[in-house]
């Protein structure tokens, strides 16, 4: 038995179907619930936690917890980075 042989275009295809597929990039917006959103557009508007909590009707911690939250989907460590990068990506006006 000969081994078969494959066109030069049968084997491009073949490289081509197991190179990795690039991931459509997701807007940062599309991350983030609509809990989220809120907490950020109210540290943009310069509220603390105290004043997100309380308007949110949401305890101080759970605040903290989308704060963090936040900062990991950002990839970011603080709060002023996380409004530039808020800003940057158009999330927040």
């Amino acid at each position: 038995m000969q081994p078969m042989t494959q066109s030069p275009h049968t084997q491009s295809n073949l490289k081509l179907a197991f190179l990795p597929v690039k991931q459509p990039r997701r807007r940062a917006s599309s991350v983030l619930s609509g809990r989220e959103r809120e907490v950020l557009q109210l540290i943009v508007d310069g509220c603390r936690t105290s004043d997100i909590a309380q308007r949110l009707h949401l305890s101080q911690n759970t605040v903290k917890v989308h704060v963090r939250n936040i900062f990991n989907k950002f990839g970011v460590n603080d709060r002023v980075q996380m409004v530039v990068h808020a800003f940057r990506e158009g999330l927040v006006n």
